[in-house]
């Protein structure tokens, strides 16, 4: 579909996944059994940021393919929230 649109996005994580509203594209559920992983990254996607300037969580499609979504906070002080909560 339409994964690699590039727009705003909120994320709000419940104790079943991730759902990420995104502005101008249809809403991505990632199911918790489906998350492999969440950390900050300095680059995804040919997008260079500072020093832990994006959070990217891995997740499983149900193929079975993994891939890294990446998200850039307003508040990187907001990641330290998600890394624990992933932990």
């Amino acid at each position: 579909g339409d994964l690699g649109f590039r727009t705003k996005a909120v994320l709000t994580r419940y104790p079943e996944g991730i759902m990420v509203q995104r502005s101008g594209a249809g809403p991505i559920w990632i199911p918790d059994e489906s998350i492999a992983a969440i950390r900050t990254e300095r680059a995804i996607a040919g997008k260079a940021m500072t020093h832990e300037g994006i959070l990217a969580i891995r997740w499983r499609l149900p193929s079975g393919a993994e891939l890294d979504t990446g998200f850039r906070a307003d508040d990187r002080g907001e990641y330290a929230r998600w890394l624990e909560e992933a932990a």
